[in-house]
C-alpha cells in the first residue's frame, strides 16, 4: 500500500503551534503510513492548486483570518474527495468566517482550566474509535457549539452535560474528522491522542468508495428521517427517498444500513430503535418546500 500524501499544517496566533505541529508530525511519521509535507504558518498553502498532490491535510491553527482564495482552495480540496483533520483549535480559527465554521462542524465557545478529565467513546465500531472505550487525558477541554448532524464518536462531561470530543462529517465527496484534544505538545504526545490522530487521518484520506461506513450511517439517518416525515405527513418514505435522489443526496443500500445498524446497537448495548438512540437530522429547508411541509 502506498503511503498517504499528507500535509501537516500548524500556525496561528495562540498555542505552541510549532511544538504541537512537531508532535503531530512525529506521531504520523512513526506510524509509517504517511508521506508528510510540513507547512508552518503560511495559509497560502491552501490556495488552489497547492493542495492537489495530497490525500489529506492535518490542520492545527488558532484564530486569525482566512482569505477567500485560501478558503475556496480548502473547500475545493475536500469537496473533491480529499480529507481534512482538524485538531483542537482548528475549531477556534477564523472566527468571522461562518463558512469555515460550518465546514469544520463546530466552533469554540469556552474552556475550563487545563486539567485531567475523562473521555467516553460513544461509537466503538467506527474505524477511528474502534476498540477504545473510556480514557483519561490531561488537556484543555474545548466546549464547542456544533452541528447536530455531526457523527459524534466521543464525548466528555462539562457541568453535568456531555460535549463532543471527536466527530466526523462529510463535505461534498470528502471527509472531515475533528479531534478537540491537543492543547500543547505534551497533550499531543498522549498515546490515545496519537491513535485518534493516526486513525482519523487514514479515515479522512480514504477514497470515497474505500470506506462506506459513514455513508451507511448517514443512510440510516435518512431512512429514519423518512419514517419521521411519513409519521406526521402524507409523504411516503419512498417519495422522500426519491426526493433525495433528485437532489443528488446519497444514502447507503438497505443491506449496508441494516448491517451497520445491528453492529452499532450490539456494540453499544442498545436494544431500542435507532432513532431513539441517535438524533434524526433536520430536513433541508428546500426539501421541506418540495415536500409541501
Amino acid at each position: 500500500m502506498s503511503k498517504l500524501k499528507t500535509l501537516v499544517y500548524s500556525g496561528g496566533e495562540i498555542h505552541d503551534w510549532k511544538g504541537c505541529g512537531d508532535a503531530i508530525q512525529a506521531a504520523l511519521e512513526a506510524a509509517g503510513l504517511f508521506d508528510i509535507t510540513r507547512v508552518n504558518n503560511d495559509l497560502d498553502c491552501l490556495v488552489a492548486p497547492n493542495l492537489d498532490p495530497f490525500d489529506a491535510i492535518v490542520f492545527y491553527h488558532t484564530v486569525g483570518s482566512i482569505t477567500e482564495p485560501q478558503l475556496k482552495g480548502l473547500l475545493k480540496f475536500v469537496e473533491g474527495g480529499k480529507g481534512y483533520v482538524g485538531i483542537h483549535s482548528a475549531a477556534d480559527s477564523f472566527r468571522e468566517c461562518s463558512t469555515y465554521r460550518y465546514f469544520v462542524g463546530g466552533y469554540f465557545v469556552t474552556h475550563p482550566r487545563y486539567r485531567q478529565y475523562q473521555v467516553s467513546v460513544v461509537d466503538s465500531t467506527h474505524p477511528i474509535t474502534q476498540g477504545i472505550e473510556e480514557f483519561f487525558v490531561t488537556d484543555e477541554q474545548y466546549i464547542t457549539g456544533y452541528d447536530p448532524n455531526n457523527n459524534i464518536l466521543a464525548t466528555a462531561l462539562w457541568r453535568g452535560k456531555t460535549v463532543p470530543v471527536v466527530w466526523t462529517r462529510s463535505q461534498g465527496k470528502g471527509r472531515i474528522a475533528y479531534v478537540a484534544l491537543g492543547h500543547n505538545p505534551e497533550s499531543c504526545g498522549d498515546e490515545t491522542f496519537k491513535t485518534l490522530l493516526i486513525r482519523g487521518t487514514v479515515w479522512a484520506a480514504a477514497k470515497p468508495m474505500e470506506v462506506n461506513q459513514e455513508a451507511a450511517i448517514w443512510g440510516m439517518r435518512v431512512i429514519e428521517a423518512a419514517r419521521a416525515v411519513g409519521a406526521h405527513t402524507k409523504v411516503k418514505p419512498k417519495d422522500f427517498l426519491a426526493l433525495l435522489d433528485r437532489k443528488g443526496i446519497p444514502y447507503a443500500p438497505n443491506s449496508t444500513q441494516k448491517a451497520v445498524l445491528r453492529a452499532r446497537r450490539l456494540a453499544a448495548g442498545q436494544p431500542q430503535p435507532y432513532y431513539k438512540a441517535f438524533p434524526i437530522p433536520r430536513l433541508p429547508e428546500e426539501a421541506k418546500g418540495d415536500l409541501g411541509l
